[in-house]
């Protein structure tokens, strides 16, 4: 008798199950191993280390491991990448991070520091005109745009322009949605990194270090 009420019950933890997987974030990692050119190992003829013949190869590699989750390095890193501007997807149940999937490109210069890491809401009322909003001291700030044009206040100046990859190509692109774009503050970048970071040697004997 109970069999078509497990029935329902299986159905909808599947339906529920599914939907859930779709709306959840995707997770990405990457992971690469470093090896050490280290003599006394022969990986090769390098002196790196010949002066510093009294660490032992333990040792080296944990001052490699803190050199490679230091602060001044990872700022270098990230000064050759364009993460300091990251963009978002407003839906109804998750926000998405976009990076290079954005079909605009924001050109902004902040002249309040208080602005940095924090959201700047861009909402399309249509494909050339937009809204751009922020919070600031407790108040909203609302200023009304259009793509490719300059929009300047005391706080920030910020041109949204098409991205080259969707300007160029031939299907029509709808923009009217609700987006959120976050300009970094270069230590909050490299703490944020940094928090997501993993170093650690992984063979003390053969001088490999895992990075993910």
């Amino acid at each position: 008798k109970g069999l078509p009420i497990l029935i329902v019950f299986f159905v909808v933890a599947v339906l529920l199950a599914s939907r859930a997987i779709i709306y959840q974030n995707p997770l990405y990692e990457s992971t690469v191993k470093l090896k050490l050119d280290d003599k006394t190992s022969g990986f090769s003829n390098s002196n790196l280390y010949k002066d510093f013949d009294l660490f032992t190869t333990e040792q080296k590699l944990l001052t490699e491991v803190e050199v490679l989750k230091s602060s001044e390095l990872l700022k270098t890193a990230l000064q050759k990448l364009d993460f300091d501007i990251g963009y978002f997807r407003v839906g109804s149940i998750r926000t998405s991070e976009l990076y290079h999937e954005s079909p605009f490109v924001a050109d902004v210069v902040m002249f309040n520091e208080e602005l940095y890491n924090n959201p700047l809401a861009i909402t399309f009322v249509t494909n050339e005109a937009f809204t751009l909003s922020y919070v600031l001291d407790g108040n909203q700030v609302v200023m009304h745009g259009r793509m490719g044009e300059d929009l300047r206040n005391a706080d920030l100046a910020v041109r949204i322009r098409m991205r080259e990859t969707v300007f160029n190509t031939k299907d029509k692109v709808d923009l009217i949605d609700e987006f959120v774009v976050k300009v970094y503050a270069s230590e909050a970048l490299v703490n944020l990194v940094k928090s997501k970071l993993d170093i650690k040697e992984v063979d003390k004997d053969i001088s490999v270090i895992r990075i993910s």
